[in-house]
């Protein structure tokens, strides 16, 4: 390398380093620098190698930043206003992480609360989106439903003679394909297994064509399946019972399966996921021409090409007026024939209603954690005020400033943002899997990428939420007032004081709202749950089955079925007690209109509604319970004996005065129309009380109820109770149970085997489940409310300290100090509670009707929701108050 004149640096560097820098003053300054600096250097090859880094170092420097630095001026000329170079959006990362660093504790906070705000609504959302899909079937918005409108919302099926005029072809233009199908449970028989009993469906081939579903094995329906024109009936068969009863088999084609004791055909295997309607595991051929099995038919549809909803509700109304003038149904018969969109039938729009406004609710946990984070950032930003009025007063752009702000809260926000997608990830499992069991078969609820960008949405939001106040705090900040020495109580720090209260209040409402819902869904599950009490769940095996009508054609054959099998049962070694009914405790019951002997009615609606089972002798000691008053039921009740009843508790109580029932005489009110000589026949003398066992099932306030024998008007369909003896698990007895129903009958399965408690509980997981939910949604906006309550308060404190420690130096009591630094704090928690509990009344009501022992209006889940907050917000703003009164006064105002 060329050396300059008398042993100077090497010159061509020095001749790089003039050409970029500009010919002035400040160009020769900077070469002379660096040359003073080369000169002081050790002498040698290092010394050149450092001063050509050098100036390529400052050389390249000066060319990004040339346009931004003044040039020559005229003299006398006014100089170019300075302009700082502008942040490329790396810097603006970089001087956002190191913000972040210096306050490792404020951007941990911030990262959590946000992270939990993204997360409950996330998790919300997948759950909406997952009840709410569409079959899986091609163009699913196409599919309509015809029937019975029940409500104004739900429209279901209705009978044959009704869905009649539809079946012909062209009758209904406005449909290109229909279909009719029935559910009904089965028993299922062969030599792949012992019996079981299953959920089935009988379908018309019109099925099949309206959903464009192939099977993946075999075929579907043909015209004459329904008849047996193949020989005997056929059977479809879903993937799952495929695998699980056959092994996958692929000559399963051609094999037999019993159905209620029938030999059935195997003729095709759908495809896996397929369940149609409502996670059925066979198909059945439904005969249209001789429908008396099936009564009652659902009918799905495709619209034609150019067809609506609105012309496929016209012809339903001129179908039901052609019905009434046949005479087929009453002129005063209520509801009617209507048309639905097929999406409505699993979740109607009550429900979607009801799920938005869920996430609606669980959005505030968001909201919250925003306002806390705008907390943060804006304490931070008062701090700061003179740092920034330095760098404004230098000729730092509020822009920039802004930009920072912006950069940090969207670097933390993205942070938060991954880690609330983590959280709900793993939210989003456990939710499937305890709604897997109470939603349709096509619903899905995953973290799809719909819900992750519904998920960095909210992030984006976030971010501008928290970084919008400190940005418009900058962009009005006045310079000159941080600058002036006693510029402690300007009127910026006051607008920020005033912002942060409104925080406070919109939070404290919110969480408010949060924890009400929370509380009702939580005291209406506990409710349920007391229905439990007072009797044996966990040790009581249930299970049901059902007789065919063709192998048990009258009462007496099902009686002695009944006794038979009871008689079996208990005699197991491991069976402590035995019984029978026609609906089982804790679950649910029939709804019946009663007459009590001795009190008239004026109208028919004056007369009492009450739960009604039939049961048979030792359901009581099953139970682990014993009569009140009187006895309990003996077989030869309403058979040699005359028909008795027992009435529980609170029946006696709302009906009977509270007056001893034994003795009176209760009947299931008549019918109108119906013979008074069977009506007559079904007076009942009460011979015994006994507690209230869960007869309503949670479904309503109503526990009143009355028990029948089962031996007098046996049912079909029963279930086992059955009671293990001690140190034996319920679940010991199925093959007991079923090995009694196969020595009386080998295609009689028993369905469902599992504890009382497991039916009770897969009766109530619904209420539980969105129990356990808002209960974790309410505490995080609690926790979450407390520590911007707490933060707001040390904040505010901390601001007043030269004031409170000349009031303590003045003589103020330590009462009087405590009140001076939380009389704000305490302000906002009133108003934000009066606001939360508003809001509360107003929103409780959208879940009424959908939860089990749900009451929006419950005075104690308010009482306990506002001395929870008060407690909380009291104990937030008490501790720094606290140590603000135990301050040394020298030493403050020394500091000041």
């Amino acid at each position: 390398m060329s050396r300059g004149g008398r042993g100077g640096p090497p010159r061509f560097a020095t001749r790089v380093l003039r050409a970029l820098l500009p010919g002035d003053r400040r160009g020769r300054s900077i070469v002379g620098d660096l040359m003073e600096e080369w000169h002081a250097r050790p002498a040698g090859l290092a010394r050149d190698l450092w001063y050509g880094r050098e100036c390529l170092r400052v050389g390249a420097r000066y060319l990004f930043v040339r346009r931004h630095l003044p040039g020559e001026r005229p003299v006398g000329a006014p100089p170019r206003p300075r302009r700082t170079p502008p942040l490329l959006p790396w810097d603006d990362l970089r001087l956002a992480i190191r913000s972040a660093a210096k306050t490792p504790g404020m951007s941990v906070l911030t990262v959590l609360a946000l992270g939990i705000g993204v997360a409950a609504p996330t998790l919300m959302f997948s759950l909406l989106l997952g009840v709410t899909r569409d079959l899986p079937v091609p163009e699913p918005d196409e599919l309509v439903q015809v029937g019975w409108r029940y409500t104004p919302t739900i429209v279901r099926g209705a009978g044959f003679e009704v869905l009649r005029p539809f079946i012909d072809d062209g009758a209904v233009p406005e449909l290109s394909t229909l279909g009719l199908f029935n559910e009904a449970q089965h028993d299922i028989s062969g030599e792949e297994g012992f019996p079981e009993r299953r959920r089935a469906a009988a379908v018309t081939p019109g099925v099949f064509s309206t959903l464009e579903v192939g099977p993946a094995l075999g075929r579907t329906f043909a015209a004459d399946d329904a008849g047996g024109a193949t020989g005997q009936p056929t059977v479809i068969l879903s993937d799952a019972l495929w695998r699980a009863r056959f092994a996958s088999d692929p000559d399963v084609l051609g094999r037999t399966l019993r159905v209620d004791g029938r030999p059935h055909t195997v003729v095709g295997v759908m495809p896996p996921r397929f369940a149609f309607p409502d996670g059925v595991d066979l198909w059945l051929p439904l005969d249209v021409e001789h429908p008396d099995a099936y009564r009652f038919a659902e009918l799905i549809g495709r619209l034609a090409d150019g067809a609506s909803l609105d012309a496929l509700r016209e012809r339903t109304t001129s179908v039901m007026a052609g019905l009434r003038d046949a005479g087929i149904i009453g002129a005063e018969v209520r509801g009617g024939l209507d048309a639905a969109l097929w999406s409505e039938r699993a979740i109607d729009r009550n429900g979607r209603r009801m799920l938005l406004a869920m996430l609606v609710i669980v959005s505030f946990v968001l909201v919250i954690a925003c306002a806390n984070v705008a907390h943060l950032f804006l304490a931070r930003a008062l701090t700061r005020r003179r740092a920034t009025a330095v760098r404004l007063a230098l000729g730092s752009g509020r822009w920039r400033i802004v930009r920072q702000h912006l950069a940090e809260a969207g670097m933390l926000a993205v942070i938060g943002g991954l880690l609330g997608v983590g959280a709900a990830a793993v939210g989003v499992r456990w939710l499937a899997d305890a709604m897997a069991p109470r939603i349709s078969w096509w619903m899905e609820i995953r973290l799809d990428p719909v819900v992750v960008l519904f998920a960095f949405g909210l992030v984006g939001c976030a971010a501008l939420f928290t970084a919008v106040l400190p940005a418009l705090h900058t962009r009005r900040l006045d310079v000159a007032g941080p600058l002036q020495s006693g510029a402690r109580g300007s009127s910026t720090g006051k607008g920020i004081a005033r912002a942060t209260g409104g925080l406070v209040v919109m939070e404290v409402a919110l969480t408010c709202t949060l924890l009400v819902v929370a509380g009702l869904l939580t005291r209406g599950a506990l409710r349920n749950l007391e229905v439990e009490a007072g009797y044996q769940t966990a040790s009581v095996l249930t299970g049901s089955y059902e007789l065919r009508a063709d192998a048990y054609p009258d009462g007496d054959a099902m009686r002695a079925f009944h006794r038979d099998l009871l008689d079996d049962v208990a005699a197991r070694p491991d069976v402590a007690a035995a019984s029978l009914a026609s609906h089982l405790p804790g679950v649910y019951s029939l709804l019946e209109d009663v007459e009590v002997e001795g009190t008239g009615y004026e109208r028919p609606e004056d007369r009492p509604r009450t739960h009604l089972a039939r049961i048979a002798p030792g359901y009581l000691d099953v139970l682990g319970v014993a009569p009140v008053r009187g006895r309990d039921f003996r077989w030869s009740d309403g058979q040699e004996e005359p028909l008795v009843a027992l009435v529980n508790e609170p029946f006696v109580r709302r009906h009977m005065d509270g007056a001893d029932p034994i003795g009176t005489r209760v009947r299931v009110a008549p019918d109108e129309g119906e013979d008074p000589a069977a009506a007559d026949a079904r007076w009942a003398t009460i011979v015994g009380v006994v507690p209230s066992l869960g007869m309503n099932g949670g479904l309503d306030p109503d526990d009143t109820g009355i028990y029948l024998p089962l031996a007098a008007e046996p049912p079909r369909t029963v279930h086992l109770l059955t009671r293990s003896r001690s140190g034996t698990e319920p679940g010991a007895l199925v093959p007991a149970a079923r090995g009694a129903l196969a020595a009386l009958d080998a295609d009689v399965a028993l369905s469902e085997p599992r504890s009382l408690r497991s039916a009770i509980q897969a009766n109530r997981d619904m209420e539980s489940l969105f129990a356990t939910l808002f209960t974790f949604f309410g505490i995080a906006g609690l926790v979450l409310a407390a520590v911007g309550l707490y933060g707001l308060t040390a904040f505010t404190v901390g601001r007043r300290v030269r004031e409170l420690g000349i009031r303590s130096a003045l003589g103020a009591r330590p009462g009087a100090l405590v009140w001076t630094a939380v009389r704000g704090g305490a302000l906002q928690i009133v108003v934000g509670l009066a606001l939360g509990l508003g809001l509360s009344l107003l929103v409780a009501p959208a879940f009424g009707g959908r939860f089990m022992g749900y009451q929006p209006r419950d005075p104690v889940a308010y009482a306990v929701v506002a001395a929870t907050l008060l407690l909380t917000g009291t104990l937030a703003t008490l501790g720094p108050a606290r140590r603000a009164t135990s301050m040394d006064v020298a030493e403050v105002l020394g500091a000041e």
